[in-house]
């Protein structure tokens, strides 16, 4: 663990895609000498951007989090048309996905924290200033839903594809890019989703909660 510590600006903004533009595949691996000239860090965990409603929170790490837009039910389109349209009603309703960009957000933050990298402040600004940051680390949700499990065409897996890049401001250089894909095997099945209530919270909540700490491993693994 880097000895220096690192003040962190938190910004969440969270939707749901339906469509991801095609991004670059290329990977720099950050190493240690990047992180130690590096003091100020801004996050930005983002899609694209949508102001039409704003949640803001304020977590026990006293840390104020954005959120915007939904982030998408766990089940996904090519699974909507083959249930009920109270079912899907249901999926999508707001109170779940509300609940789940919220747990997102937090979870993230409180990972973050316990792992002891960051020094996490209270966010200000929303308009943050480039020139008051050494780097930005961005994480971008490319999409949000599930498939089936190749060898057992019957069970779900939900799963998130995320885009993580960090950019040295001062040097205005790419020094990590890379994407990666946070999968949870639920063993349930979409009869399972439609008979038995709180199974699409609790799925979406181990997704989430093993998301932020897969995302919290790839920062300490640098």
């Amino acid at each position: 663990m880097c000895d220096r510590r690192f003040y962190i600006v938190f910004i969440i903004i969270i939707v749901n895609l339906t469509s991801c533009s095609s991004m670059t595949t290329s990977y720099v691996k950050p190493n240690h000498h990047n992180l130690k000239t590096i003091e100020s860090l801004v996050v930005r965990v983002e899609g694209n951007p949508d102001f039409s409603h704003i949640d803001a929170i304020e977590s026990e790490s006293s840390i104020i989090i954005l959120v915007t837009g939904p982030i998408g039910a766990i089940v996904d389109t090519a699974y909507r048309n083959k249930i009920d349209d109270d079912v899907v009603d249901e999926i999508k309703s707001e109170e779940i996905l509300s609940s789940a960009r919220k747990n997102f957000a937090i979870q993230l933050s409180e990972t973050l924290q316990k792992a002891q990298f960051f020094d996490i402040v209270n966010y200000v600004d929303a308009a943050y200033n480039r020139n008051d940051y050494d780097a930005i680390l961005y994480i971008e949700i490319m999409n949000w839903g599930s498939r089936r499990k190749q060898s057992e065409s019957y069970i779900i897996i939900p799963f998130i594809d995320f885009h993580i890049a960090m950019t040295d401001l001062r040097k205005n250089k790419l020094i990590w890019n890379e994407n990666q894909t946070v999968t949870y095997d639920t063993n349930h099945t979409l009869n399972d989703y439609k008979t038995q209530n709180g199974l699409i919270e609790n799925d979406l909540e181990k997704l989430i909660n093993k998301s932020a700490n897969q995302i919290v491993e790839l920062l300490l693994s640098f």
